[in-house]
């Protein structure tokens, strides 16, 4: 909206100047009556519209609600009609600004008589309850009732009839009627005598079990008046039709387990219809052991997972055997055996049974291979004290696949190794292992690794050129937290067992690195407790600590090592095993060669003349007199390090 201003002078030849200020204002309006009107059909109708503005309304547009523009200025007079209702809109207009627009909405009543009635007739059975109901339109809404025979029945639009009988059927007439007229129509009943619907007598049972190869009759009988058809159906299908149908199925197969459905129907009511549900059952077959392969091979430690498979019904429960024995029996079909160990190589098989019969699977062969830690075969002392060059040691190993190889590597060029081998039995293999350290070596190592598809044993052996007195034999032990007890620790050989041990004896090999006085070191037992570490040292001469190197090493690199949480304040002797009992030097010397006698024979000191030969020869020629050494006597020793 906005205002529009005109200044002039009233007359301007008149000495007495007068200015007028001129306003205009654009229009608005407003419709008399202020609020929505309803009206009747043939009332007058007077719309009165009040504008302001200025200069003044001079242009008023009356819109009809379909449209049309109707004549009129700021009153607008009508008689109602129906065609009348709806919305009224009146645009005003003085010149200046927009046009202004107003709105009325007028309901027209109208009065009519009923003109329209909304029926059906009905067909029911004697002694049944009928409802008959109608609609009638008019205006105002008319008054509704039933008559027969001259006698009103009911009022309103619904009649409703209990139990009819024979004498209520027939024509029944419906009258709607109000201030200005009425109508009627008439509705008819016609009752049929009452039969009866179908029902199905028999199956009464909804599930047949029957064993494969019997023969099966199925029968569907029904009542119903008139008498009901029977249709068989099988999936939707049908399969048979008659009043009484049987169904023959000879030697039933496990494939004929279905359903099959009677439907009985007479046009009375609502179809009726049962289902019979073979449930064929047969013994078991087709038996799989999965993984379907005919042999498994696994790494000792492993899970052993194997799972039954079979077609039967009812389901079978199955029975592990291995080797032949009786191993489970479950209705689990999985055999799951947690880290398997070699003595769990074998045949395993399943057996698939139920009450109609049993079935044997194919053999699987479980195949666990192994590689045990490298041994040393003599007594648990490892030093020796002899006065020339050669150093002898036998290795043995367990391992399977059995072709392992072994190669020793030592710390310098001028240190020899030879190593001669043969199988000691199915899974094991022993090595003489010959070591010629020339004369100016005082210290050396010697790694030896055995090797096969499962991987890497090795050991490390430390030789040193000096007199051993005597030897002490000392038992330590330590603990283990954070770390839950298991029974195979008590099981040497076992994987949890060689497992630990590997681990506690790494940490141990790594504290008495370069310890000149260690001898050897090994693991004894695991005590549970949390769990106890027992082991044992060989140490060279009298050592007034020898716990000392295993503390220091747990403090510098803390208690968490290689996996394992040790407690530092549980590193202590052990009273289990005598300690300080010294160990003759010759004893293993005697043993290595009973045992080297026994293994190689004559071949083998052969072999030994030579090489001592050999260096005879040499050293005389490059010292000139072998005499001048004759009065200190040298001494090399040898230990390993587990």
């Amino acid at each position: 909206m906005y205002y529009r201003i005109s200044v002039y002078d009233d007359d301007p030849d008149s000495s007495i100047r007068t200015t007028k200020l001129n306003v205009d204002v654009p229009s608005s309006c407003k419709i008399y009556p202020d609020e929505n009107i309803t009206v009747n059909e043939t009332d007058n109708v007077s719309l009165n519209v009040n504008t302001t503005g200025n200069p003044p309304v001079y242009e008023y547009i009356w819109t009809h609600p379909n449209g049309s523009t109707l004549t009129a200025n700021s009153k607008l007079t009508f008689t109602a009609s129906r065609q009348d209702t709806g919305t009224y809109n009146v645009s005003v207009y003085n010149g200046v600004g927009d046009r202004s627009i107003c709105k009325r909405h007028i309901t027209v009543q109208y009065r009519y008589p009923p003109d329209r009635i909304t029926c059906n007739n009905k067909t029911v059975l004697e002694g049944d309850d009928v409802e008959l109901v109608c609609s009638a339109n008019g205006n105002p809404p008319p008054d509704m009732m039933w008559i027969r025979n001259g006698s009103i029945r009911g009022i309103g639009n619904t009649l409703m009839i209990r139990s009819v009988t024979k004498s209520e059927s027939g024509t029944y007439t419906f009258f709607a009627n109000n201030s200005l007229g009425y109508k009627s129509i008439a509705i008819s009943i016609t009752m049929q005598k009452r039969v009866k619907s179908p029902a199905i007598v028999n199956p009464y049972k909804q599930v047949l079990a029957v064993d494969e190869g019997e023969d099966v009759s199925l029968v569907c009988n029904a009542s119903g008046n008139p008498v009901p058809n029977i249709t068989w159906t099988k999936h939707g299908t049908v399969i048979g039709v008659g009043r009484i149908f049987n169904i023959a199925i000879a030697r039933v197969k496990g494939n004929d387990s279905s359903c099959y459905t009677c439907t009985a129907d007479n046009g009375i009511g609502h179809a009726k219809n049962a289902s019979i549900c073979l449930d064929v059952q047969y013994p078991p077959s087709d038996v799989k052991i999965t993984p379907s392969s005919a042999s498994l091979t696994l790494k000792e430690g492993d899970n052993l997972n194997l799972y039954c498979q079979s077609h039967s019904n009812p389901h079978s429960t199955y029975t592990w055997m291995y080797n032949g024995e009786l191993l489970t029996i479950q209705q689990n079909s999985a055999l799951i055996i947690k880290n398997i160990n070699r003595r769990q190589n074998g045949l395993y098989r399943c057996e698939a049974k139920n009450r109609l019969g049993f079935v044997l699977s194919k053999p699987i062969k479980i195949i666990v291979q192994y590689l045990d830690p490298l041994e040393i075969i003599g007594s648990r002392n490892k030093s020796y004290s002899q006065s020339n060059p050669l150093v002898l040691f036998n290795l043995s190993i367990n391992a399977y696949p059995s072709d392992t190889t072994l190669s020793c590597n030592p710390s310098a060029p001028n240190i020899l190794t030879t190593i001669t081998s043969h199988d000691a039995s199915l899974t094991r293999k022993q090595y003489l292992v010959v070591v010629i350290i020339q004369d100016e070596v005082d210290f050396a190592r010697i790694v030896c690794k055995a090797e096969n598809g499962l991987g890497v044993r090795e050991r490390t052996f430390y030789f040193y050129r000096q007199p051993i007195l005597f030897k002490e034999s000392f038992a330590g032990q330590f603990k283990i937290i954070k770390m839950e007890w298991q029974d195979d620790l008590k099981v040497a050989k076992s994987t949890g067992y060689n497992d630990l041990k590997r681990k506690c004896l790494k940490i141990l090999e790594s504290a008495y690195f370069d310890v000149a006085y260690l001898a050897a070191v090994n693991i004894k037992e695991f005590v549970k407790g949390s769990i106890i570490v027992r082991f044992e040292l060989n140490v060279i001469g009298q050592v007034p600590d020898p716990l000392l190197p295993l503390r220091d090493y747990i403090k510098t690199q803390g208690e968490e090592i290689n996996g394992l949480h040790i407690d530092y304040n549980s590193i202590q002797k052990s009273n289990d095993f005598k300690e300080n009992t010294p160990i003759p030097c010759k004893e293993e010397n005697n043993t290595l060669v009973a045992v080297l006698g026994v293994l190689f024979g004559l071949s083998i000191v052969l072999i030994i003349i030579l090489i001592v030969g050999f260096l005879w020869s040499r050293r005389k020629d490059s010292k000139g007199i072998s005499g001048k050494k004759s009065n200190t006597e040298r001494h090399l020793t040898s230990r390993d390090k587990f």
